[in-house]
């Protein structure tokens, strides 16, 4: 449809965010990677062991029991960068809060929409 509404944000045409319905901002790993120069940002974030790694990378979620470190600024349902060493590997949504992560170990934490092998090369 055409509805004249701004719905994607490109920067040297590369996806950096798409405009949800609700108001909201479904960010891309890049842009991400570019947030991640803001100290605030990392507090959005969340850290994940290497064990979890290779599966966070094909798009599979992240479970509290892999979560390193966690963002005081994380609530459930916000978008929630995954990181591996200060690197961005994933983007996806918060299932529990940043408290609720940290207290248990067993559950899903974050819903992983984008990681960084879905983005095209370029």
């Amino acid at each position: 449809k055409r509805t004249g509404r701004i719905r994607e944000v490109y920067h040297n045409q590369k996806l950096l965010c798409t405009l949800r319905i609700d108001g909201g901002l479904a960010i891309t790993p890049h842009f991400a990677q570019i947030l991640m120069k803001s100290k605030k940002f990392k507090e959005n974030c969340l850290e994940i062991d290497k064990d979890s790694k290779p599966f966070v990378e094909d798009g599979r979620s992240v479970f509290c029991g892999h979560v390193v470190w966690c963002g005081k600024n994380i609530r459930i349902q916000s978008e929630v960068p995954v990181l591996y060493k200060n690197k961005v590997i994933a983007v996806g949504k918060a299932i529990l809060s940043s408290e609720m992560m940290k207290e248990q170990r067993i559950g899903v934490a974050v819903k992983v929409r984008d990681s960084l092998k879905n983005q095209p090369e370029g």
